[in-house]
């Protein structure tokens, strides 16, 4: 499912800032809580607004609610949420190309 369900999201982003930030590492899951909500919600907002930009897109193009048009939503969806997470999470990513 794409976006990820909330508990999922939520543990993915709470060790991405454990792997990055070593004040995190060493924070009680109390204290970082509020950090990685508000980082969802963040992520949550940006996707939403990505994706009603496409259903708008789609609308004007008659293509929502066709079939063609369901398979490009749902592949668009990932690209979008990929995007999101990089745009987000983006220091894990610059990281590691770093490195190679």
């Amino acid at each position: 499912m794409i976006p990820p369900s909330r508990p999922i999201r939520l543990r993915s982003i709470a060790r991405w800032m454990k792997d990055t930030d070593p004040s995190a590492a060493k924070a009680s899951p109390e204290v970082l809580a509020p950090r990685v909500e508000s980082l969802d919600e963040q992520m949550m907002e940006a996707f939403g607004a990505s994706e009603d930009s496409l259903m708008n897109k789609m609308m004007d193009a008659r293509t929502w609610g066709t079939e063609d048009g369901l398979q490009s939503f749902r592949m668009a969806r990932l690209t979008m949420w990929q995007e999101v997470v990089e745009e987000f999470l983006s220091p894990l990513y610059s990281d590691l190309e770093s490195e190679d």
